[in-house]
């Protein structure tokens, strides 16, 4: 089984690293609109909206403070990208010194200024949820206008497969959507099986329990054979997720060679950084005894998650999150459950419904880590798509010197605020100090 999953995980990263050559090659030299600055100084891209989601525009480098363990720092270059047109001031320019290279005027070019990355999570994500993941689609890349971006289009489960290679054509995406390839990809979720096989174990944990309470002689070995079978379901969740993260952080990393402003947007059901908590978590439930044993994996999925947004933090590649399940309905009121008569019942059910509404935690960090948002209770996925689009064309960047000039490696908090209190600011929540 060891050797099975470190080919999987080699293959995976092959595709991934086949996918990101491709991107590359069509990507060319772009002019790229970003500042540039010293390696010492901090660039920030920071979103501002209104309260109702409209970007706002028209603003300067005197309407921004920037903040870095609560200490203000001083704003040594500002640039604006306005639906494609960038525009910069720079605090370091002055006479006789040139103004950075994203001020002059961007040559008159189909190049790709901007990468849209999305990453369609197909082992987290149940297959009932792809038919509205599909449309959302559907409908961003009908109304997507060709331009200076380009897009790629993958799903990741236990390989990296590409739905859509790098593109600047939107009718090309659309049309690898509608196709029956991208049909046949969806259905592969690991989701859908791991809630079956998730199901089953509950069900012997209902007939394991009722038969403990009569005092069936059988019930001492089910109270062995059934923390195998939890601690077996938890280890497959534990190897499925390791290898969804090495994928997708093997990604991030690549992306971080290409020019421009980039933009991944991930779409699923939303994971937890404990696999196998589901598991381990209902088996407690029925049998106390084995309450504690969710935790064990927690710090090795730390691991494979931190460096994920380390990396995209530092590259200033924001990853916009959006929970599948839409409007979230708890399982109580799933009236394809089928019910169970076990006295231990409502117990569990209240351990499902808390591991179901904390898978989107993982997503919520990842996107407030790196500057993106989490979009997730609605059913309007086509929107959340189109916002975060949107952020990646309309934005502002901030450059500073940091006043803390140790690279002990320790996380740096950034906080950016705005004249307009009534403004909402979205910016990468900080940084890792470390030396190049």
């Amino acid at each position: 089984m060891r050797t099975r999953s470190r080919c999987f995980a080699r293959l995976a990263l092959i595709a991934t690293a086949v996918l990101a050559a491709r991107l590359l090659a069509q990507q060319g030299e772009p002019p790229s609109p970003t500042i540039k600055v010293d390696v010492r100084q901090v660039l920030v891209p920071v979103v501002v909206t209104d309260k109702e989601g409209h970007h706002v525009p028209g603003l300067k480098q005197t309407d921004f403070k920037v903040f870095e363990d609560g200490i203000e720092q001083t704003i040594t270059a500002f640039s604006v990208q306005s639906s494609g047109v960038p525009s910069v001031e720079s605090a370091a320019a002055g006479p006789g010194k040139p103004a950075p290279e994203s001020t002059r005027a961007a040559p008159n070019s189909a190049r790709p200024r901007r990468t849209y990355v999305i990453v369609i999570d197909t082992m987290h994500t149940a297959i009932a949820n792809f038919s509205h993941v599909r449309d959302a689609l559907k409908k961003l890349f009908r109304e997507e206008q060709p331009g200076d971006s380009q897009y790629v289009v993958v799903a990741i489960a236990r390989t990296v497969e590409a739905v859509q290679d790098t593109t600047q054509d939107p009718a090309a995406v659309l049309k690898a959507i509608e196709s029956k390839d991208f049909q046949k990809l969806l259905k592969g979720s690991q989701k859908s099986s791991l809630q079956a096989e998730l199901d089953r174990f509950r069900q012997s944990l209902d007939e394991a329990r009722e038969k403990c309470d009569k005092g069936d002689p059988e019930c001492g070995m089910l109270r062995i054979l059934l923390p195998s079978q939890a601690n077996s379901m938890a280890a497959s969740d534990l190897n499925l997720t390791t290898g969804f993260l090495r994928q997708f952080r093997a990604l991030i990393e690549l992306l971080t060679h290409t020019a421009g402003r980039r933009t991944v947007v991930l779409i699923s059901d939303g994971f937890s950084l404990t696999p196998g908590k589901a598991a381990l978590e209902i088996l407690a439930s029925y049998f106390p005894e084995n309450r504690g044993a969710a935790l064990r994996s927690t710090e090795r999925m730390r691991d494979e998650f931190e460096p994920i947004v380390r990396i995209a933090a530092a590259s200033n590649i924001p990853i916009y999150t959006i929970d599948s399940r839409g409007l979230y309905t708890m399982e109580d009121f799933d009236v394809t459950k089928a019910g169970s008569t076990s006295r231990m019942a409502p117990s569990a059910q209240l351990t499902m419904n808390d591991v179901a509404l904390n898978a989107g935690n993982t997503l919520a960090e990842m996107a407030a880590a790196t500057g993106g948002t989490f979009f997730h209770n609605s059913n309007d996925l086509a929107g959340s798509l189109k916002r975060a689009f949107a952020d990646g064309r309309e934005y502002y960047t901030l450059a500073y010197v940091s006043t803390n000039a140790n690279l002990d490696g320790k996380f740096r908090a950034i906080r950016v605020e705005v004249r307009d209190r009534k403004a909402v600011v979205n910016a990468k929540r900080g940084y890792w100090a470390v030396g190049n």
